[in-house]
């Protein structure tokens, strides 16, 4: 069931980015630049949002061989 509601994806992106934060330490890399985000609003369930976002940052972080992660 999703469960819907009024959503700034650049604010859940940078939520994401913070709460990883111990995993890019652990990684040796550093936490992501968020670059050029601008209010995006939309109307989403949060968790899943959160769980695309958390996807692609892990594999950013297990093939991007240590480079900056840079998310736009």
């Amino acid at each position: 069931t999703l469960h819907k509601e009024d959503l700034d994806l650049c604010q859940v992106l940078a939520d994401v980015i913070e709460q990883m934060k111990p995993l890019f330490k652990m990684a040796e890399t550093e936490h992501p630049q968020l670059a050029y985000c601008q209010q995006i609003q939309g109307h989403f369930d949060k968790l899943r949002i959160e769980q695309v976002f958390n996807n692609i940052l892990t594999n950013a972080i297990r093939y991007g061989e240590g480079k900056p992660i840079v998310v736009r």
